[in-house]
């Protein structure tokens, strides 16, 4: 699939086209004395547990340490496959083909709950028949059909944001080998009830291609956005090589509010506590390597909207094996993939089993055998961290209790799970729609 060429998604590398507040004066960056950053390791995992997929049962395929940490081998066939979510997983909903079915989001409105569900085929040929969106009525079974593509622009809706007003947006997405009639490429849509699809909205800010906007290692392909939407409604977004704006749909206002003007953002995060985290390097290549080494004195920045400050969160001292992407949970731990976090307090917490054996195998291109942290994207109500690991000899979800250590890897499936009303987990694969009440 194509989704597995990108396992590491980087961010923005566009031009704000359009009308823009006046940017304010940069605020310096305060470099900050950090806090004890000495690795510590708890009591975790041993490398024998992530040897054999574990017992299993009812409820997991195997052992979560299994899932994050054994390395595997593309020979190896005991790995399982094809499993579908096990209980407390149901099947909610049956489609009528095993197309890839993504959930992208639940919410409760009017008295009804809404699953909206996207259908995509990877046929180029058969996209703009095929692609649609399926907002699905899990009380009435009622399923609305609309479609993913915007009139025949070739964009289509990848994602989508629900607004307290009501509103539904839409994360625009495009082909980078397609040829569009547009000059330009407006990152947001949004959905229009009474015709049933979605529309450019004639103030929204729009990105026009040019030479430096062109992704430095293929010229060809453009870099997708990582958008975000905070609990106010506002959307953020990183400008590689230009800076961070922000969007208030209400008033349909773009302002920028850092200049970056020579470095590539990767990592960037939306926290719980509304302030934005992200890493930055000088050129692609130095993003893709710090994926792939150990990395030592390497800062991560923390913008605060509320007060327009941006300050150095906190300087990696120690070697630190730098895997997966960045993700801060509710009790403001800074995750980083599923080799451990930095606590609030700056004191690091490894549960890697072997570091060792994770910098000899990590990413290794050119063996059969190789490990690669899963990442998080998803955080439940309970507290539950939701990992995903999108390789084609080990695929699936697991999830992780950060108070117990316990985890259960539940799914081969690779896809989304997203929380609901009244707390209740849905996904979509294998050509069903699942849910799990939590």
């Amino acid at each position: 699939m194509k989704s597995k060429c990108n396992a590491f998604s980087l961010s923005i590398i566009f031009l704000i086209v359009g009308a823009c507040t006046k940017p304010p004066t940069m605020p310096a960056v305060t470099l900050e004395p950090p806090s004890s950053l000495t690795p510590t390791y708890p009591p975790g995992p041993t490398a024998a547990a992530t040897s054999t997929p574990g017992r299993g049962d009812d409820e997991c395929i195997g052992s979560f340490e299994y899932f994050a940490y054994h390395v595997f081998d593309y020979g190896d066939k005991s790995i399982p496959k094809n499993i579908r979510p096990l209980s407390p997983w149901e099947v909610a909903l049956e489609f009528p083909d095993t197309a890839l079915y993504t959930v992208l989001g639940a919410r409760q409105i009017a008295g009804r709950t809404e699953i909206w569900v996207s259908r995509f085929d990877y046929d180029d040929d058969t996209r703009e028949k095929e692609n649609n969106i399926i907002i699905y009525n899990p009380d009435s079974g009622l399923q609305t059909k609309i479609p993913a593509f915007i009139g025949d622009t070739g964009l289509w809706v990848e994602d989508i944001f629900f607004i307290e007003d009501g509103s539904v947006w839409g994360r625009n997405n495009w082909s980078s080998y397609a040829n569009h009639s547009l000059t330009s490429f407006p990152i947001l849509s949004k959905y229009n009830p009474e015709n049933r699809k979605f529309e450019f909205d004639p103030n929204v800010f729009e990105v026009r291609l040019t030479n430096n906007q062109k992704n430095q290692t293929n010229p060809e392909i453009i870099d997708r956005p990582d958008i975000f939407l905070n609990k106010d409604g506002i959307f953020w977004f990183f400008v590689n090589r230009d800076g961070l704006y922000s969007y208030d749909p209400s008033t349909a206002k773009t302002t920028k509010h850092l200049a970056i003007p020579k470095e590539e953002i990767y990592n960037p995060i939306l926290a719980p506590d509304g302030n934005i985290y992200y890493q930055y390097a000088k050129t692609l290549e130095q993003a893709f390597a710090a994926f792939e080494t150990k990395i030592v004195n390497q800062d991560i920045f923390q913008f605060s909207p509320k007060t327009e400050t941006l300050t150095v969160y906190t300087t990696i001292r120690e070697v630190w094996p730098l895997g997966g992407t960045m993700w801060m949970d509710q009790a403001g731990r800074l995750w980083f993939g599923a080799l451990g976090w930095l606590n609030p307090d700056g004191v690091w917490q490894i549960i890697h089993p072997d570091i060792e054996a994770y910098n000899e195998h990590k990413l290794d291109w050119f063996s059969y055998t190789r490990w690669q942290t899963p990442f998080i994207k998803t955080e439940s109500s309970n507290g539950l961290l939701w990992f995903y690991k999108l390789r084609e000899a080990d695929d699936g979800i697991a999830w992780y209790d950060p108070k117990t250590g316990k985890g259960c890897w539940f799914t081969t499936n690779i896809g989304r799970v997203i929380e609901g009303p009244g707390g209740i987990m849905w996904h979509a694969g294998n050509g069903k729609l699942y849910k799990y009440d939590l």
